[in-house]
């Protein structure tokens, strides 16, 4: 008995689709690896927001203080404003609005309601990221653990000292301008200090 050639014995349509499978799978592969450094530059912009959330959300005794005189808090947030301003596009109309979560987190300090003196550990950080042409959705996550401080006490309601987990999060449209990633929207930001 005569032994049929490879092509014969073979389903053909399961080589076909397998084939074509390989090459979608080639093709994602790339275009994955093509986007690498387009999500690096959007995750180092959102990562220049989350340096001034944390920054501007342990300040010193002086400093918050000082945020308690007349127009103090208002002079901050335009000190920031102006640190924020060239990372978004020239074109959005929403480089002018300072961002809820911020004013929050200079409030929370002014009223005394909390004050950080140690960051605790970082336990978790999650980046996600997302990008379709020249429009990027980027999602920052972390959470910290064991922040020593001043934190507002429900039940009491007083600030008391002790630690707390910090909670990050923070979400950000960006547009790709003349090659260039700038925010175009800060879409959320809080950040939170659980007691």
């Amino acid at each position: 008995m005569e032994k049929k050639p490879f092509w014969r014995r073979v389903n053909r349509g399961l080589v076909v689709s397998v084939a074509l499978l390989a090459i979608v799978a080639v093709y994602v592969l790339v275009t994955q690896a093509m986007l690498l450094p387009e999500k690096k530059a959007v995750e180092e912009l959102a990562q220049s927001v989350c340096t001034l959330m944390l920054d501007n959300s342990m300040l010193s005794e002086e400093e918050i203080s000082s945020l308690q005189s007349d127009g103090a808090r208002e002079k901050k947030q335009q000190e920031i404003q102006e640190q924020l301003k060239p990372l978004f596009a020239a074109d959005s109309s929403y480089a002018a609005d300072f961002p809820d979560g911020m004013e929050e987190i200079l409030k929370l300090q002014e009223l005394e309601m909390q004050a950080i003196y140690n960051r605790g550990q970082l336990q978790k950080s999650q980046v996600n990221c997302q990008i379709e042409q020249d429009t990027a959705i980027v999602s920052i996550y972390r959470k910290y653990t064991g922040s020593q401080g001043k934190f507002w006490d429900y039940s009491l309601e007083k600030a008391k000292e002790g630690t707390a987990d910090e909670v990050l999060n923070l979400s950000i449209v960006c547009k790709k301008t003349d090659g260039v990633w700038k925010i175009y929207r800060i879409s959320g930001m809080s950040m939170n200090a659980y007691y």
